[in-house]
């Protein structure tokens, strides 16, 4: 057995202790009890997405309860997340940061009902429906924190429109981009891309979400069919790469090679597999969710 394998095997029998609880049961606890924890919604939306990969680490009775949990703390309305009325979803400066957390937990539940999971489907869909009843104006209250936030929701948006067909999804879609610096639609002239990522940072949260917002950007130029926006940020991917930070915490690691994956399609391919097989060779993490999202996506 090769060292990566011994290393893999070894982090995969890591247990919790006899009657703690499960780390999802943990993060989804701020969506029942409201508590404005967004790191922990991004990161129950990361363990819903290792879930829909061909050898997945999250057991389905673990998913399937966590599921029916999230399907009692959605609110009639459709919203699910972890802020009171006064805060979601932007309307105050402490929501701000919502957005991250709901494009996380969007992108799990949107790719299990791409894999036929109808419960998932039904939570996606309703929290779509909220989604674009915030009006647009709300971006600019704070568009430092929120412009790049709003295009890694792209992701979640664009899939469910895809998915859908449904129009008022279309109507929403045109208004976005051009408030947070996109193109609002196809254009024979070569976009510049809005800073959400412009370079690495000190920020450990600020890298990896950037990485997310761009994988928000690509699914937005696929929806729209546009070559040259999608074009933009696979260039945008290989200055990154050149000063990818040698040390990669876990969090940036598995949101970086998810735009890698994101990318495979656009332009010359070579770069990407390699990429993508420099970060597969890597030891696990041992932190959750990424552990099991690293896992579900060696192959």
């Amino acid at each position: 057995m090769q060292r990566r394998d011994l290393i893999l095997a070894a982090a995969c029998l890591v247990t919790r202790p006899a009657g703690a609880e499960s780390p999802e049961v943990s993060w989804a606890r701020g969506v029942r009890d409201r508590t404005g924890n967004t790191p922990a919604l991004e990161r129950l939306g990361l363990w819903l997405q290792a879930g829909t990969r061909p050898g997945r680490n999250a057991p389905s009775d673990r998913m399937e309860s966590l599921l029916r949990h999230l399907v009692e703390s959605q609110e009639p309305d459709g919203y699910l997340g972890v802020y009171g009325a006064a805060d979601r979803l932007g309307a105050s400066t402490r929501g701000v940061d919502e957005y991250w957390g709901t494009a996380e937990l969007g992108r799990g539940l949107l790719e299990l009902a791409t894999r036929g999971g109808r419960r998932a489907s039904t939570l996606a869909e309703r929290l779509a429906e909220k989604l674009i009843q915030v009006p647009p104006e709300r971006l600019d209250v704070h568009p430092g924190d929120q412009h790049p936030s709003a295009a890694a929701l792209l992701y979640f948006l664009t899939g469910v429109a895809t998915r859908t067909g449904k129009d008022p999804y279309r109507k929403y879609l045109g208004q976005i981009p051009g408030m947070i610096g996109l193109p609002s639609g196809k254009s024979p002239f070569r976009p510049s891309l809005p800073p959400v990522l412009p370079e690495w940072t000190r920020d450990s949260l600020r890298n990896p979400r950037g990485t997310a917002a761009l994988s928000g950007i690509l699914a937005l130029a696929r929806y729209q069919g546009h070559a040259l926006l999608a074009a933009a940020v696979r260039e945008h991917w290989t200055t990154l790469r050149a000063t990818l930070p040698r040390q990669l915490d876990p969090d940036l690691r598995v949101r970086w090679q998810r735009l890698t994956q994101d990318l495979v399609g656009v332009g010359e391919a070579t770069e990407l597999q390699a990429e993508l097989t420099r970060l597969r060779a890597l030891p696990p993490p041992v932190e959750e969710p990424y552990r099991t999202w690293d896992t579900a996506h060696r192959t």
